[in-house]
């Protein structure tokens, strides 16, 4: 499915992009996990005037349609209004209010009614209606949506979708003025939640699974109707049945009653919820079909000898895997002691939009728009949001001078080697040199010195506050900050932007990857022929056979659940 089209023909904001890979891509994965075989799967969607229900509706039917190849009908339960002239003799003879559609008691419940049941039945050659709300009329026949192929999956979308009766006692005192000035007796209300209890009940039980797009509040509704009136005038123009701001006030006065109802009472009643801000975007999701065993995964990775071979600093030997793993949108997490220059540079080559860690946890650079704001506390710069873990280079070079006095003649400061020196070690040249000298927060350590030299500098390094960390080649200082606390600062970030569990995967393959591997659900340390093993006390690994990309591609893709995420993508794509 390409999500940028369905954004563009929607004419969604790019932001949308996010709530699709986050929570509704997810969603329909379970959607079709759900679906028994000869059984249609009847999905509810309630959400308030504005809420989006009509495009997670749309989104939905194209996603299981075209990814999992399952036959969906999405529509909504405005078109099944009764046409306008029943609606005026509704008016007629049992309240005037009745003439305007919206509430239970104006939707053809028994044409609604057969509609299911003949795809329950698998009949072919189903037509579903479709109203025509600039005209304030159904449709022609000719009009029809017209399904040939029986029905998989039918999608039934609605503010008043699923919405539970009120008690007699609650129809008591009026909401607003409409119901005051003209339903002074309660006549209408009690007739609208009377339909409500007997035959619309009888529909909305008989749903598989429940939806529900939570609005913050009432005032959030009436805002966004104004919008939804806009957009339809811009599709069709003006016309005697379109409204004006103040006629979109009025209108929605017609829905107050039940949509604050719903607000209150019918998240109880729901498979998933979706918690929306003032601006649509959601900030929570209650979601009762995501178990455990449909956790989603995060990869989190070191780069040298890890992701990237030791020496020649290529991955080619990774990039299948990388670019299924982007397919099937499992986030690979950079989390390096290498610096934001180098990282942002390897990811472009690698075409990986996603937040990483740099110089040993000390900072998360996230793209800007990756989510839609942007982490608390978090700094601009040039196209990204940067969260510093880390206090300021200066506090550590202190650290390192003060250090300097007693152990000076074992180490040299990245900073003090000239470049020549720098490329002898590293074996890096022009930008790519460059880009591991623009520093921020670390000053890595390029030890001379023997094994029993270093133990005693780490202890003294501990009594400064500092933890001493072993990489590829060189010795790193920590102020506080490692990869590990990265990790779970990135993981809560995640989580609520996900409508299932999230699992971690961490790869590295030298000692300063300890703690990324240790804060992880599942470690993996890769075969390094320069340095032995680092050991974990926390948790059991898993070990690669070989050193560097070949061993990251190997034991990362030999994981049941990478297994399981890159499969679903491909029935997703292939059917």
């Amino acid at each position: 499915m390409d999500i940028e089209k369905f954004i563009s023909a929607q004419q969604l904001q790019s932001s949308y992009k996010l709530q699709i890979q986050h929570h509704f891509m997810p969603l329909a994965q379970q959607l079709a996990n759900s679906k028994q075989p000869g059984q249609a799967l009847f999905i509810t969607i309630n959400g308030a005037q504005g809420s989006g229900k009509s495009t997670l509706a749309a989104f939905l039917a194209q996603a299981l349609q075209q990814r999992f190849a399952l036959h969906t009908c999405a529509c909504s339960i405005d078109d099944f209004y009764f046409p306008r002239a029943v609606r005026e003799q509704l008016a007629q003879s049992v309240h005037p209010l009745f003439a305007t559609r919206g509430v239970p008691g104006t939707h053809d419940i028994a044409l609604l009614n057969k509609v299911i049941a003949r795809i329950q039945d698998g009949a072919r050659g189903i037509r579903v209606p479709r109203f025509n709300k600039a005209t304030d009329d159904r449709e022609p026949l000719v009009n029809w949506p017209y399904f040939e192929r029986p029905i998989d999956v039918f999608i039934l979308e609605g503010w008043c979708v699923g919405a539970q009766p009120q008690s007699p006692c609650e129809l008591n005192v009026a909401v607003n003025s409409l119901e005051q000035n003209q339903d002074p007796d309660g006549r209408w209300r009690r007739c609208v939640n009377s339909r409500l209890a007997n035959e619309y009940q009888a529909v909305f039980n008989a749903a598989d699974i429940r939806i529900m797009l939570k609005a913050p509040s009432f005032d959030a509704v009436q805002a966004w109707r104004w919008q939804q009136e806009q957009q339809l005038i811009a599709r069709h123009g003006a016309s005697e049945h379109t409204l004006d701001e103040q006629g979109v006030k009025s209108f929605i006065s017609y829905f107050e009653r039940l949509t604050r109802h719903c607000l209150a009472h019918l998240p109880a009643h729901c498979d998933v919820v979706y918690h929306l801000d003032n601006t649509r975007h959601i900030y929570q999701c209650d979601n009762k079909l995501a178990t455990q065993g449909s956790a989603f995964p995060v990869v989190f990775t070191d780069l040298d000898g890890t992701l990237l071979d030791h020496h020649s600093y290529q991955c080619d030997e990774a990039k299948p895997l990388l670019n299924a793993l982007s397919q099937a949108q499992v986030p690979v997490i950079v989390n390096s002691s290498k610096t934001a220059a180098e990282i942002h540079a390897l990811c472009q080559a690698l075409h990986l939009e996603l937040p990483f860690i740099c110089e040993n946890g000390a900072a998360l650079y996230v793209p800007k728009g990756h989510f839609i704001t942007p982490p608390k506390a978090a700094q601009q710069c040039d196209n990204y949001w940067i969260m510093p873990f880390a206090p300021p280079l200066g506090t550590l070079q202190q650290c390192i001078s003060a250090l300097a006095e007693q152990f000076g003649d074992s180490f040299r400061s990245f900073s003090q080697l000239s470049s020549k020196r720098l490329s002898a070690l590293t074996g890096l040249t022009g930008e790519a040199l460059t880009q591991a000298q623009t520093r921020h927060y670390s000053d890595p350590l390029y030890w001379q010195g023997s094994d029993e030299v270093l133990h005693q500098f780490t202890l003294a390094a501990q009594k400064l506050g500092s933890e001493v960390l072993r990489g590829g080649r060189f010795v790193h200082l920590s102020l506080g900050v490692n990869k590990g606390k990265a990790l779970h600062y990135v993981m809560q970030m995640l989580a609520p932007q996900y409508s299932c569990p999230l699992h971690s995967i961490a790869l590295g393959d030298s000692h300063n990857d300890v703690a990324m591997l240790e804060a992880a659900d599942t470690a993996i340390v890769i075969a390094n022929s320069e340095n032995t093993a680092p050991i974990l006390k926390k948790r059991s690994a898993l070990f690669s056979v070989h050193a560097g990309p070949r061993g990251w591609q190997e034991t990362l893709s030999s994981l049941a659940l990478i297994k399981e995420q890159l499969a679903a993508d491909e029935v997703r794509n292939h059917g």
